[in-house]
């Protein structure tokens, strides 16, 4: 991890700052020491990279696999967009790294591919179907990218992505596009990385269906440690992740869904 600081602080332009250090080196101690710990640093301090530092370090030099979680999907993509590239970049041989979200991150290739989608021009169903052939995350920043290469306005796309996200009544293992699906391929790349950006919903999520299931079922595999940022809204995201609404339509679906996996 010194190494890497070292690369960083060689870097054009960038600023030393000593708390960051001080963090990063208390998360490195939390580590080796397989204890638990807390930090409250002001914004600016560069939390991200005083997290991802000693984590690649230590998930290389021990095989570890490790989780970081944040609340909102924003900051998630943050993370691996911005923050696990620059941190990555400072390592000769950084360990494989996933982004794992919620289904509803991810579009439907069942929905897109047999036009279940409503109220789209024809032409956009067709852009549609395109970057599906082409998508690496099938998530909604990835969608936007593309659209807006194709000169599409916004205004015809607003308020398309819940349409075409996966819905939470999926059809899983009997969907002809299971073994294709951007969500399952999602969970199998985290399920094998030694570094996984996610958020607390899905880590809470994920021990819903380990408990549910007596550990014979997880989304996130075994893991040895668990870094979560915005930890001050994990009981919000607790109570999100534990409550849901139920209506006629979702449970027909449903008892649908059941029929044909029976």
């Amino acid at each position: 991890m010194e190494a890497a600081f070292q690369r960083l602080e060689a870097r054009s332009g960038f600023e030393t700052r000593h708390v960051q250090r001080q963090m990063a080196q208390f998360v490195c101690e939390r580590l080796e020491g397989k204890s638990s710990g807390m930090v409250e640093a002001p914004t600016g301090v560069g939390k991200s990279l005083a997290v991802l530092l000693p984590a690649i370090a230590y998930c290389l030099r021990e095989k570890k696999r490790v989780v970081i979680s944040t609340y909102t999907n924003v900051l998630a993509e943050q993370y691996w967009r911005k923050d696990l590239p620059l941190a990555q970049s400072l390592f000769s041989n950084p360990p494989s790294a996933a982004l794992a979200m919620g289904r509803s991150r991810y579009a439907c290739l069942d929905i897109i591919r047999s036009n279940k989608v409503k109220r789209v021009t024809p032409e956009l169903a067709r852009f549609l179907q395109e970057w599906t052939g082409v998508a690496n995350e099938g998530v909604e920043a990835e969608l936007n990218e593309f659209l807006r290469r194709k000169a599409i306005p916004e205004k015809l796309t607003r308020g398309m992505w819940t349409e075409i996200a996966v819905p939470s009544a999926c059809r899983a293992k009997v969907c002809e596009y299971y073994h294709n699906c951007f969500y399952y391929e999602a969970r199998r790349r985290a399920a094998q990385a030694g570094i996984v950006i996610t958020n607390h919903a899905f880590v809470l999520t994920d021990a819903i269906v380990r408990i549910a299931t007596n550990d014979a079922i997880s989304l996130l595999d075994d893991y040895d440690f668990l870094i979560i940022d915005e930890a001050h809204d994990m009981l919000d995201a607790a109570a999100n992740s534990l409550e849901f609404d139920l209506d006629e339509e979702l449970i027909e679906t449903l008892i649908a869904h059941a029929a044909t996996m029976s």
